[in-house]
Parts: structure tokens; C-alpha cells; sequence
């Protein structure tokens, strides 16, 4: 009859780790309520969901001619970090353009957006 041999016993690892992709900038703690954009609603408006630094996620409504720019002050009021950060959209994730493009010329028009801390 066949006996399995007995495991070796459990060590636990005692080295340290490093990340690949490892931030220097320091998330810091996240109010989704704070700054929101002003909208009008006579005029065209879309809906974005941010995704902060910190897992949490928020849908925001903008307008259509606010700006990248717009955006960027929203996510430095609402999940300010200590460093920079970057914020990345689409499949494969690719950083968002110009801060002076309307959220309409940027393509991000109902987009998912990505706050990654650099």
C-alpha cells in the first residue's frame, strides 16, 4: 500500500519584497464629495466614472465643453496625492490628453477614468 511521504515543515518567508511598479507619490485620504464640477443642464453633459487612487469609485456628471483641466482639479480636491499622479483611460490604459481639451475633443465621453499614483 502506497504512504504518501510526510511535507517538510513551514517556514515562513522572511525576505522582503520589491514592487516592479512602484509609486513614489502617497495617496491621501479620498472625499468623493469635495469639488465637484458645476454643471449646466441646458447644455450637453456625460457621465464619468473615476476610479481614485484607493479602489474607491465615483460617477461624476460634466459637461461636455468642461476640460481635461476641469477634471484634474476635481481628482486633486476629491483624492489629493502626496507626489504626482496619472490619469489613464480606455483598454489598453493610456494617459489622458491635454488639459486644455473639452472632455468632448479628448474622446472621453462617458469614459471610465484612472487615477494612478506615480
Amino acid at each position: 500500500m502506497y504512504k504518501p511521504p510526510t511535507p517538510p515543515p513551514y517556514i515562513a518567508y522572511k525576505g522582503e519584497g520589491t514592487s516592479l511598479g512602484g509609486a513614489d507619490g502617497v495617496g491621501l485620504e479620498v472625499n468623493k464629495d469635495t469639488g465637484m464640477p458645476v454643471v449646466d443642464d441646458s447644455k450637453p453633459t456625460t457621465k464619468l466614472q473615476i476610479r481614485f487612487h484607493n479602489g474607491e469609485r465615483q460617477v461624476v456628471a460634466f459637461n461636455l465643453t468642461h476640460t481635461v483641466g476641469d477634471l484634474h482639479m476635481y481628482i486633486m480636491m476629491a483624492a489629493p496625492v502626496d507626489g504626482s499622479y496619472q490619469l489613464l483611460t480606455g483598454f489598453p490604459p493610456k494617459p489622458v490628453g491635454d488639459p486644455e481639451l473639452s472632455i468632448e475633443e479628448a474622446g472621453l465621453k462617458g469614459a471610465a477614468i484612472t487615477q494612478k499614483i506615480l
